[in-house]
């Protein structure tokens, strides 16, 4: 992306920057990861929250729930 000066035109850049360039391809790559991590974080609570219920079910608070 840094020898791209379409990349940095599409974003109000007349010149090229190596600094610009850089700060926004790693801005979009980190919003990407973002994306992913949250996901996987969310599964992953739900997933707790689940054997959670399930043992308060084992240990017979099962109609609290």
């Amino acid at each position: 992306m840094v020898n791209r000066p379409a990349f940095l035109l599409a974003f109000g850049f007349p010149q090229e920057s190596y600094i610009v360039s850089l700060i926004l391809f790693v801005y979009f790559y980190i919003n990407s990861l973002d994306v992913i991590l949250r996901l996987g974080l969310n599964w992953f609570s739900r997933y707790q929250e689940w054997q959670a219920d399930m043992y308060a079910v084992q240990q017979g608070y099962g109609e609290e729930l």
